[in-house]
């Protein structure tokens, strides 16, 4: 069952944990509900469990999984059509960028990235998201 939450939530998929930390960190102080992971199968199970705002996915989590955070964007985005997703990757390619949109990525950033500005492109996705269509 999802849980419901007033407060934006968001899932932080990392796995190293200064990253998590610092990203938890600032992402708390700027008034998210912030919850971690640091695997693929971590990231897969609070997925299951709860409905995230935002989710901000390192492309490379471990040796397993590679290119496990391309399959987090999948499942995020399975899981909410208006959540904002974010990869955030030291080994930035276009191939990469392409795939990672493919399954439902709205960005894919290089690290480092400063904190601010990664708080403003999900902001700027998430207002983008949740603008009814103007369609008829």
């Amino acid at each position: 069952m999802i849980e419901p939450r007033l407060e934006p939530r968001l899932l932080i998929v990392d796995d190293q944990a200064p990253i998590r930390y610092a990203l938890r960190d600032f992402f708390v102080a700027v008034g998210w509900d912030v919850d971690c992971a640091g695997s693929f199968d971590e990231a897969a199970a609070a997925l299951a469990k709860c409905e995230y705002g935002a989710v901000i996915a390192d492309l490379r989590l471990d040796e397993r999984h590679a290119t496990g955070g391309l399959e987090v964007v999948r499942i995020a985005r399975e899981r909410s059509a208006t959540a904002s997703i974010v990869v955030l990757t030291a080994w930035g390619s276009p191939g990469a960028a392409a795939e990672a949109r493919r399954r439902g990525a709205d960005a894919l950033l290089d690290k480092p990235v400063p904190l601010p500005e990664l708080a403003r492109v999900i902001e700027r996705t998430r207002r983008a998201r949740c603008v009814p269509s103007e369609k008829t």
